[in-house]
């Protein structure tokens, strides 16, 4: 598995469980988006015949922001901007 799709699993299970511990009623440590620091920096990918590319900026005033770009050939495919912030002592997408 590419790293950029390493990089997205990773990430979409550190969130469904901190969701899944908020919608249970049990009480989670308090998070960060500042434990999320290792998804700073640039990774690209290819992903269905193209290209994917992924930029995240670092944490900084309760937020963590990505730009991701999918594109092929001369086309564009999507672009997709992520934004996580914490919300009560939890994260959200």
């Amino acid at each position: 598995m590419n790293k950029l799709l390493t990089t997205i699993t990773v990430l979409s299970l550190f969130l469904a469980l901190e969701f899944s511990a908020g919608v249970s009623g049990e009480e989670s440590s308090t998070t960060s988006v500042d434990q999320l620091d290792w998804l700073t920096g640039q990774r690209e990918g290819s992903h269905d015949g193209g290209i994917l590319e992924q930029t995240w900026l670092p944490p900084r005033s309760g937020t963590i922001t990505a730009l991701v770009r999918s594109t092929k050939e001369s086309d564009t495919r999507f672009v997709e901007i992520i934004h996580i912030r914490e919300i009560n002592g939890s994260l959200e997408l």
